[in-house]
């Protein structure tokens, strides 16, 4: 709803299409769908939720057969995580921060497992928080009595250090990022 659709023989154009997202937010679409032959790319699309942009480029080909080869590819350079993993996820107000997405898959539909698809991904929040999740907190509580006595001496014994310690009890995080090839 809303936006403009402009198309020509092979090329279709979007200006600010407007489409609910499944159990999701509104969203808006931007750029180019080209067909040519069994094959269809994506130009400079623009996918817009809640203030925050996903950059979508890529190619189906094979639509005259029963299985379509595709690649994705998808970017994003300081949008909000929360934003995007809540419109696109199920993980609602889990993580905060600006996020850097860059990612080039490729496959072929018809494959229930996955075993086609090839590419990588690659992410960093920088800074971020992580709601509700402290590291340090996670690991003093898994040993129990004794990391809270270690604590407790470290605290007596070196009270400055444990100081600075106080920040890693929180739920920031300075960069979480990964890498990863498919």
């Amino acid at each position: 709803s809303g936006g403009a659709v402009r198309a020509s023989a092979q090329r279709i154009a979007l200006d600010d299409v407007r489409a609910v997202l499944p159990d999701g937010p509104e969203a808006s679409l931007r750029g180019a769908v080209v067909g040519q032959g069994d094959t269809v790319r994506f130009e400079n699309l623009v996918l817009a939720t809640g203030g925050e942009a996903l950059d979508i480029s890529g190619r189906l080909e094979g639509l005259s057969q029963d299985v379509l080869r595709y690649q994705l590819a998808l970017g994003a350079q300081g949008a909000e995580s929360n934003t995007l993993l809540s419109a696109f996820t199920a993980v609602d107000d889990q993580v905060y921060g600006p996020l850097r997405l860059d990612t080039d898959l490729s496959g072929r539909t018809g494959d229930p497992r996955l075993e086609s698809l090839r590419g990588r991904v690659a992410f960093g929040i920088q800074p971020g928080r992580l709601k509700d999740v402290s590291l340090l907190e996670q690991t003093v509580n898994r040993l129990g009595g004794f990391g809270e006595a270690a604590l407790l001496v470290a605290g007596l014994k070196e009270p400055e250090r444990m100081k600075k310690m106080e920040r890693y009890y929180g739920d920031e995080f300075e960069e979480l990022a990964g890498s990863f090839q498919v």
